[in-house]
């Protein structure tokens, strides 16, 4: 049989000999990044001086150019506390313990400045300038939209999944993602950036446009006061 097989095309010879399978690993149990790393503590100490934080987002947009965007920092993924008077019970919150090191920002997605660059390239880098300090943080990685009702897809679902490699949740817990654009959107202020969306309703507690953006780290830079020393950690 198989000297017979052996004089047939080689796409005929698979129908019969099919290729091997090999086993896949998942990839969360061999690339979990530390949810409080070494850079972490030295740029929550410099932020915390700031009243607001503001922070550009580089990202490379089409065809190929650089654009920058003003975003506020709203602190590291989960790790947000909730707004004294939050909907959402507190048996049914997520952990309060849960660490991060993934840089967090709220959007609009009519804005449309963002999710267009996404088409091209999650690659970004946030640059803090801390003009109390002077100092600055490069931070650079990808960003990814996160959304009501996962609109992005298959994109939101990769960055999802790249976000909470870098998270530490309490063994035996769970987070949810809706919980968290809820608990964000809850925090807003009313004048600023509520009124800008329509009123949240039973079916819709978190206006369908808004976005939080987060940036999943791969390298962290602080360029020091005074003498310049550049310290880099790379992940």
């Amino acid at each position: 049989m198989q000297k017979v097989l052996s004089l047939l095309p080689l796409a005929v010879q698979n129908i019969f000999n099919p290729l091997p399978t090999y086993p896949t690993t998942d990839i969360s149990t061999i690339m979990k990044f530390p949810s409080n790393p070494d850079w972490k503590p030295i740029f929550t100490q410099a932020v915390s001086q700031q009243p607001v934080t503001f922070f550009q987002l580089a990202t490379v947009s089409e065809p190929l150019v650089p654009k920058c965007r003003t975003l506020t920092f709203a602190g590291f993924l989960g790790e947000a506390p909730y707004s004294p008077d939050s909907t959402i019970p507190a048996t049914s919150r997520n952990p309060t313990d849960i660490t991060s090191a993934v840089i967090l920002a709220a959007s609009d997605a009519r804005s449309k400045k963002i999710s267009h660059d996404l088409n091209i390239s999650t690659k970004a880098e946030g640059v803090f300038f801390l003009p109390a300090l002077w100092t600055q943080f490069r931070v650079r990685g990808n960003y990814y939209p996160i959304s009501p009702g996962a609109q992005h897809g298959e994109l939101e679902s990769r960055g999802r999944k790249a976000a909470e490699l870098h998270m530490g949740i309490p063994e035996g817990e769970t987070f949810d993602w809706d919980k968290e654009l809820l608990k964000i959107w809850e925090k807003q202020n009313p004048t600023t950036i509520k009124a800008k969306f329509p009123p949240p309703t039973e079916e819709e507690p978190v206006p369908r446009d808004f976005r939080l953006i987060i940036l999943v780290p791969d390298e962290i830079e602080q360029l020091g006061a005074g003498d310049g020393t550049l310290l880099t950690w790379k992940l």
